[in-house]
C-alpha cells in the first residue's frame, strides 16, 4: 500500500501517519508445494456442493518464497527477481505471459522503470475477461512504525504485497489444473509501482498505465476486475469497500453473497473503509471493478509486517472466493 490517503476515508489522519525508511531483515522456511485441499475454510451451505481445490499452505509458501528475496522495491530495481519469478512460474502452468514496462511520468516514479505482468488463459468458448489482480512490489519505508528510528527501513510486506500476490499464484495453479472447465477467459495481473512510496503522485503507476491503455473493444470484453490487497492477515476481517460498493455495488453484492455461500468468517457484507488502491483506475475507466482487502491490519506499512502475521486460513478464505467466483459463479 501507498499512503493512508489511499486506504483511509479520513485524509487528516494519512498526513498524520505518513513516515519514512530503509532496512529489514526476514527469515522464511519453503515447503512442499501440495495439491491436496488446504484448510477448511470454506463451509458450503447444506444447498451447495462445491469441491474447490485452491490450497492455503501453497500460498502461504509462496508468501515466504517472496519474503526471502528480500524487499520488491520498483526504485532500485529490487523488485525484477519476483517479476521474472512470477514469469518462469505462469510460463510453466501454461498461461500466456506478457511482461508489460511502463516509465513512470510524474511524482517520485518519473523516470523509474516498472513492469506489470500480465497472465492469460483464453477460453476457446467465450472472450468475455474475468480479471484478478494484486501488486507486488513493496513500499521501501515504514512510515507507520512505532519506532520512528526504523521508519526509513524498506518492509518486508507479507501482507502487504505478499499476500495477494501468493493468492493469484495459487489460483493459477488452480486455473491450470481446472483449465478444461473454464466458461470464460480470464487475466491476471501483477502491478507494479502500487508502492512506490507515499502520497497520491507516487503510486498505482503500474495500474493506471494498464488501465490507460485499454481500448474500447478490449474494455467491452472484460466482465470484471476484482484486487486483492492484504488478504493474508491471520486475523481477517474483509469489509466492504467504499468506492467499490458506490460505482458498482452488483459487483460488491455478488462478492460477499458468494462469500457468504461458502462460509467464509472472514468476510462482513456490510460497508467498511474508503480505500484508494489499484481498483480505482479501472473503476474510472468504467470498467466494474472492486478490491478484496482487510484494512483493520495492525502491522501496515511497519517492520512488523512479516510472514508470521499471515496465515493460511485467511489466504485460503480469498482464494477459494476467487475459484469460486471463476468456476461457480
Amino acid at each position: 500500500m501507498f499512503d493512508v490517503i489511499k486506504k483511509l476515508c479520513n485524509p487528516l489522519l494519512a498526513v498524520f501517519l505518513i513516515g519514512a525508511s530503509l532496512s529489514f531483515l526476514i527469515s522464511c522456511a519453503g515447503a512442499k508445494e501440495s495439491s491436496a485441499p488446504g484448510p477448511e475454510s470454506a463451509k458450503v451451505s447444506a444447498t451447495e456442493e462445491i469441491k474447490l481445490k485452491f490450497n492455503g499452505t501453497n500460498a502461504l509458501n509462496f508468501v515466504y518464497e517472496q519474503l526471502a528475496l528480500g524487499p520488491r522495491t520498483s526504485k532500485d530495481g529490487k523488485q525484477t527477481a519476483l517479476r521474472d519469478r512470477l514469469s518462469s512460474k505462469l510460463k510453466a502452468l501454461g498461461f500466456t505471459v506478457e511482461i508489460q514496462p511502463l516509465k513512470g511520468a510524474s511524482g517520485m516514479g518519473a523516470g523509474v522503470d516498472f513492469y506489470n505482468v500480465i497472465a492469460a488463459m483464453p477460453c476457446p468458448q467465450n472472450a468475455k475477461v474475468r480479471m484478478f489482480g494484486a501488486h507486488y512490489d513493496t513500499i521501501p519505508i515504514a512510515p507507520n512504525d512505532p519506532d520512528a528510528s526504523k521508519r526509513m527501513t524498506p518492509i518486508a510486506g507479507a501482507n502487504d504485497g505478499a499476500s495477494g500476490v501468493a493468492v493469484l499464484m495459487e489460483l493459477a495453479r488452480v486455473i491450470a489444473e481446472r483449465k478444461n472447465s473454464l466458461k470464460h477467459s480470464i487475466k491476471l495481473i501483477f502491478f507494479d509501482g502500487e508502492d512506490f512510496y507515499t502520497g497520491t503522485d507516487n503510486m498505482f503507476y503500474g495500474s493506471r498505465h494498464y488501465a490507460a491503455g485499454l481500448g474500447a473493444e478490449e474494455k467491452s470484453k472484460i466482465e470484471y476486475f476484482i484486487l486483492a490487497d492484504m488478504v493474508g492477515d491471520s486475523d481477517l476481517n474483509i469489509y466492504q469497500e467504499i468506492n467499490s460498493l458506490r460505482k458498482f455495488p452488483q459487483l460488491t453484492a455478488k462478492l460477499f453473497s458468494a462469500a457468504d455461500a461458502l462460509g467464509l468468517k472472514g468476510f462482513h457484507a456490510k460497508p467498511g473503509h474508503q480505500i484508494f488502491d489499484d481498483h480505482i483506475p479501472f473503476i474510472e475507466a468504467g470498467i466494474p471493478a472492486a478490491v478484496i482487502i482487510d484494512f483493520d491490519y495492525p502491522y501496515w506499512h511497519t517492520i512488523s509486517d512479516t510472514g508470521d502475521r499471515v496465515s493460511a486460513d485467511s489466504l485460503a478464505q480469498c482464494g477459494k472466493l476467487f475459484e469460486y467466483m471463476i468456476f461457480e459463479n
